[in-house]
C-alpha cells in the first residue's frame, strides 16, 4: 500500500490516519498479507479498497472491517469462464429518497457469493480473532474498462436528459464509481482503471467536471459515514450550503489527475 499515491499534495491535509494505533497497524498488516497471497493465486485480483475506522485511525479490536475486493472480470473470465455482471440504477441505499438514483455495477448472486466468501475466509485466516460479524461489511466489486465506460455512458446520458427535459428523477450519482477511490491496499494495478475513468471524464467537458464532483463527494460521504437524516454526522462546513469543502479530497479533475491518474 502506498499512501502517498492516495494523498493530494499541496494545500491538502492528511486524509488517512494509519500510523499510531496498534490495532490499525496489525489489521493492515493482515489485510496486506491477504491481498498479496490472493494476487499470487488469482491474477484477476486488483486490490482491496478500504474505508471506515481502520483508515481513519480510531479502530478498536471490536471494529468491523469495511472494504471491497476488486476483481478484473476480463482477467477472471480467462480462467473461470464468463462472469455475470449487471449494471443497475436504483435509489441510493435501495430506498426511494427524493428521486436520488445511483448507477453502478455488481456481480450477479453466484459470483458475488463466491468472491465474498473467498475474501472473508482469506482474511479470517490472516486475523483469526475476527468474528463473522466483523467481516460482514467485506464485499466484492467487478471492474473492467468496458464496465467503467458503460456506467459512465448511461450516467452521462441521464444527466444530459435531465438538463434537456428538466427531469429531476434521473441518475444523480454513481456510488459504484465513488468506491473506486477508497484507500487502495495492494500494488498500483488500480491506477490504470482510475486513470482511464478520469480521462473519460475530461472528454465530457464541463459535465465531466460536474460528474467528478459527485464521485469524490460521495466517496467522502461514505468514508465519513454521513447520514443526512442525522445532523450531528454532517461536517460543520456543509450544514448551511450542503457542500463539503474539506481540503483533504481532490475537488477538481485536475487534482484527480495529479493524485490518481
Amino acid at each position: 500500500m502506498s499512501e502517498s499515491s492516495e494523498q493530494p499534495k499541496e494545500n491538502y491535509t492528511k486524509r488517512f490516519d494509519l500510523g499510531n494505533n496498534e490495532v490499525v497497524r496489525e489489521r493492515l498488516h493482515g489485510i496486506q498479507s491477504m491481498v498479496r497471497k490472493m494476487k499470487e493465486s488469482e491474477p484477476s485480483v486488483v486490490s482491496f479498497l478500504m474505508y471506515g475506522s481502520l483508515v481513519k485511525g480510531y479502530a478498536t479490536s471490536e471494529s468491523d472491517i469495511d472494504g471491497y475486493l476488486l476483481i478484473d472480470t476480463d482477467e477472471a473470465s480467462k480462467k473461470n469462464g464468463p462472469h455475470e455482471v449487471e449494471v443497475y440504477w436504483e435509489p441510493v441505499g435501495g430506498v426511494d429518497d427524493e428521486g436520488i438514483n445511483s448507477i453502478g455495477a455488481r456481480f450477479k448472486p453466484r459470483h458475488k457469493t463466491a468472491y465474498n466468501t473467498w475474501v472473508r475466509t482469506a482474511l479470517k485466516s490472516e486475523i483469526p480473532e475476527l468474528t463473522d460479524e466483523q467481516l460482514e461489511h467485506i464485499n466484492s466489486l467487478p471492474i473492467s474498462f468496458e464496465t467503467i465506460d458503460l456506467v459512465l455512458k448511461i450516467w452521462r446520458e441521464s444527466l444530459l436528459n435531465e438538463v434537456k427535459h428538466k427531469d429531476t428523477n434521473g441518475i444523480r450519482m454513481s456510488e459504484y464509481l465513488s468506491k473506486l477511490f477508497f484507500l487502495n491496499v495492494g500494488d498500483d494495478t488500480i491506477r490504470e482503471y482510475r486513470a482511464h475513468l478520469i480521462k473519460k471524464l475530461f472528454s465530457f467537458g464541463q459535465l465531466g467536471h460536474e460528474m467528478w464532483n459527485k464521485i469524490i463527494g460521495f466517496t467522502e460521504i461514505m468514508e465519513r459515514k454521513v447520514d443526512f437524516s442525522k445532523p450531528e454526522t454532517i461536517p460543520v462546513d456543509a450544514h448551511e450550503t450542503g457542500v463539503f469543502t474539506d481540503v483533504r479530497y481532490p475537488r477538481t479533475l485536475e487534482d484527480a489527475k495529479r493524485v490518481y491518474g
